[in-house]
């Protein structure tokens, strides 16, 4: 009995231990993240993305569209600021989402920070 309980307290603290390590995952434009138990991620170095620079998967075609508000997106030195009046190329997706291309990388942004119409 004496040896079952120091058996199961050793397993306990190794689970414990594991469950207090990063996950390597890769978001969905391809690049390679560390998530941490507490909810934050960090961009694993020389991770590229991986970007369709012409369509979106929906076959929708890129146009120019103006932020309406300020927008950050991640946390921390891995965010990134779009701010009112920047404008960026990207689409709009049949989901009614939306991707903004900046320096070749793709990313999700919620429709309503977008302008309605696109500028080109």
């Amino acid at each position: 009995m004496k040896a079952t309980l120091i058996i199961l307290t050793m397993l306990a603290s190794v689970f414990a231990a594991s469950a207090q390590q990063p996950v390597t995952a890769t978001a969905e434009d391809g690049r390679k993240v560390l998530l941490y138990p507490n909810g934050q991620w960090r961009l694993l170095r020389g991770s590229a993305a991986q970007v369709d620079h012409s369509v979106s998967q929906e076959g929708i075609q890129d146009h120019i569209y103006e932020f309406i508000q300020d927008y950050t997106l991640g946390s921390g030195q891995e965010s990134i600021r779009f701010r009112r009046g920047e404008r960026y190329r990207g689409r709009i997706l049949m989901n009614h989402h939306a991707e903004v291309e900046v320096n070749g990388v793709s990313y999700s942004v919620p429709r309503g920070v977008l302008s309605d119409k696109h500028l080109d």
